[in-house]
């Protein structure tokens, strides 16, 4: 195992995506990576999630059924949970990134992305917390 590996091993990311597909290779990507990883199809699942057990980073998707990204990223804002996030989308350009970031988004990723890129982004997003 490498030493990158081993840093990250304990590490527990939330994925939050209505997309199975996109749910499932991040699951997998992540997973590669030495993460623990969990999925959410939606904001309210994601929610619940989040209030039972703590994690230390958040993806999620922007437009979702029943609670979006933006609503998600609100309500974890004022229950003061602490996680950093990413939220993904590929209507980024339209979320101001002022309003996500006061809220505790520090990465915002366009879809469809590189892996490359997903990874980069979720190690900046845990060095963030």
């Amino acid at each position: 195992m490498t030493e990158a590996k081993r840093d990250v091993l304990k590490k527990r990311v939330l994925v939050v995506d209505d997309e199975r597909e996109i749910r499932d290779v991040l699951y997998e990507l992540l997973t590669l990576e030495g993460f623990e990883v969990k999925t959410a199809t939606n904001g309210v699942m994601a929610l619940t999630e989040l209030l039972k057990d703590p994690y230390d980073l958040l993806i999620t998707d922007l437009n979702m059924p029943q609670m979006n990204g933006l609503e998600l990223v609100e309500r974890i804002h004022r229950e003061k949970l602490g996680i950093p996030m990413i939220m993904m989308s590929s209507l980024i350009a339209q979320v101001s990134k002022e309003y996500v970031r006061e809220r505790g988004v520090s990465i915002c990723i366009s879809k469809p992305f590189r892996f490359q890129e997903f990874t980069d982004a979720v190690k900046d997003g845990l060095g963030a917390n």
